[in-house]
């Protein structure tokens, strides 16, 4: 598995220029990096008038690459959990601070208990800021600056991130390289003020700003976003294996579209209110979550007056209330659903959160928008401890849930038993992100532009 991660590494980067680094760049790297943070704002803040000692910086990071060209510069997925090399990485910085003034000292738990505060006061819970790929270091020597090269190396980490389905983010040391990083499709996410409080520091507050890439989420669909996310649920479910078995033939004409959208934007501008409706491009890509019933609360005759009127909008988007064979492949669906939620689930269903909608159109599809979107519930539901399902229409979908976490708990088969279908039977997988262990049954007859990670006692840094 860590060789296919670094061969997928390799291969972006030789398709944008940039290689891996080598041992053998290991020296010279390091002191690239020393060269192009001299005089970087944040690091003369935090050497509080004292000369920086190069052979100890350029030792330090030489040892942080050779144990990074094998792990984390190639490609380390694992996570942030702490492993032998980030220990011995942790014993020798520790070491080095040994060394540092009390000024510098107190300069350097500013940093780390500020940038930790303005993450904490976002508007997103922290645990929100697990999923992301951090660019823990971009530098480029003074003299080569301006050429392109730290563009063209930041453009192969965000192909990676593509293909991993992550967000990218970092610590930008000095405000003066934000335009560059908004020319590569970052935003600015929050910034951290360093030494207006200080009063050994004469200058101006040290400005660090925390900006993060990829894939923006709108937040809330709202209203105004409907009747885009109407026609994005259209189009995208046009060919969908149930959707087609349940309409039993019938061609979704310009007609039957437009009462589709007609019927979705009603749905949509029903749940908007009591649901998790997220968005991106507003309505180009969204998702519907409910929530569990036990975290929802009492309903009052007005909510069960307007669910009502959303399972009738329901119907009439599932056929269900169309010809008799159309009645009767609906009642096949609800029937073997509700057996196999029963038999999957039991009491824990009340507890658990239903993706109801995940649609991209599919003019954006393939490009990690879907995935955004899920993996921003998956967080909302860890933070509210909730485990999410969803059912799984279309079996070439599978392994995109399973890339986010998500395992297949059961299936169901639609057809296999009507004399009126003619084709392979319709597989429904019901795919959850947490299995108890008596869950395992195969089968049965998945701003917010905030999401930002802490690191573990290390910071990104930038110099372009």
């Amino acid at each position: 598995m860590e060789r296919e991660r670094q061969e997928d590494v390799c291969e972006v980067a030789a398709d944008m220029g940039p290689r891996p680094l080598l041992h053998r760049d290991i020296f010279k790297t390091a002191k690239t990096i020393f060269d192009a943070f001299n005089g970087d704002p944040l690091c003369e803040y935090l050497l509080a008038g004292q000369r920086p000692n190069k052979f100890v910086e350029v030792s330090y990071h030489c040892l942080r690459l050779c144990i990074w060209s094998r792990r984390k510069v190639l490609g380390n997925t694992e996570g942030y959990s702490l492993t032998w090399d980030d220990h011995i990485l942790n014993w020798v910085y520790t070491a080095i601070r040994k060394f540092d003034t009390r000024e510098q000292k107190k300069r350097l738990e500013e940093v780390i208990e500020k940038t930790r505060r303005a993450i904490d006061e976002s508007r997103l819970p922290q645990l929100l800021f697990e999923d992301m790929l951090l660019v823990e270091i971009l530098a480029v020597e003074p003299n080569s600056q301006r050429q392109g090269n730290g563009g063209a190396l930041l453009d192969c980490v965000l192909r990676y991130a593509d293909r991993l389905g992550k967000w990218t983010w970092l610590h930008c040391s000095n405000v003066k390289n934000v335009t560059f990083y908004n020319r590569h499709g970052f935003q600015t996410i929050t910034e951290v003020v360093l030494g207006d409080d200080n009063p050994e520091w004469d200058e101006p507050p040290v400005i660090r700003p925390i900006v993060g890439c990829i894939i923006t989420i709108d937040l809330w669909l709202t209203n105004p976003d409907v009747g885009r996310a109407s026609k994005t649920w259209t189009e995208a479910f046009i060919d969908d294996p149930q959707m087609s078995y349940l309409r039993d033939g019938q061609t979704q004409s310009p007609f039957f579209q437009w009462i589709d959208k007609v019927c979705m934007s009603a749905y949509l501008a029903i749940a908007i209110p009591s649901t998790i409706a997220l968005t991106i491009k507003r309505g180009e890509a969204f998702i519907i979550a409910k929530p569990a019933r036990s975290a929802s609360g009492p309903k009052k005759p007005l909510d069960r007056l307007l669910q009502f009127v959303q399972r009738g909008v329901a119907a009439v988007l599932k056929r269900s209330i169309g010809t008799s064979e159309q009645r009767k492949r609906n009642y096949e669906l609800d029937s073997k659903m509700r057996d196999a939620l029963d038999r999957l689930f039991g009491d824990a269903m009340k507890d658990m959160l239903t993706v109801n909608i995940l649609a991209s159109h599919p003019a954006v599809q393939r490009q990690g928008h879907g995935g955004a979107l899920l993996d921003a519930v998956n967080s909302l539901a860890d933070f509210t401890g909730q485990t999410a399902w969803l059912q799984c229409s279309n079996a070439k979908n599978t392994a995109f849930y399973n890339q986010h976490g998500y395992e297949t708990v059961g299936e169901l088969r639609l057809g296999d038993c009507n004399p009126e279908w003619h084709n392979q039977p319709v597989v429904i997988s019901i795919v959850s992100s947490s299995i108890s262990p008596h869950h395992s049954e195969k089968c049965i007859n998945k701003t917010l532009t905030q999401m930002v990670r802490v690191p573990r006692g290390r910071g990104g840094h930038d110099a372009c």
